[in-house]
């Protein structure tokens, strides 16, 4: 399954104050895999924020992890249940991640899905 992202400034002007980041299934590609849940309509807002909200629909649970642009583990969320994830921006060691591009990957036992995400301070 492909998926295209979408970006979006809610508010802001020259200082942004909202960015909305949407994934959005691609319907020409066919999936020749097994059929899986995924992770349809990942949400990542608002940002930036003291506090970022992933919203994701997903079967069981989920693990979020969150790196570095240059692949260093950030923070690791386990064990999500629902349809959303709540990250405070600290890190594995509770110290507040610096402002920058990070990348994140969600993954299941059926399915993986990637992105970025931008925390601005």
């Amino acid at each position: 399954i492909a998926y295209t992202y979408h970006s979006q400034v809610i508010a802001g002007g020259s200082n942004i104050r909202h960015l909305q980041i949407i994934a959005t299934k691609n319907s020409a590609v066919i999936n020749k895999g097994a059929s899986s849940p995924g992770f349809a309509d990942l949400k990542i807002y608002p940002n930036p924020t003291t506090r970022t909200h992933m919203r994701f629909d997903f079967s069981g649970k989920a693990t979020i992890k969150i790196f570095t642009l240059s692949g260093e583990l950030v923070q690791t969320l386990t064990d999500v249940d629902g349809t959303e994830a709540k990250w405070n921006l600290t890190n594995s060691d509770g110290q507040t991640v610096a402002s920058g591009v990070y990348l994140y990957m969600i993954s299941n036992t059926q399915d993986k899905r990637y992105g970025k995400l931008a925390v601005i301070r």
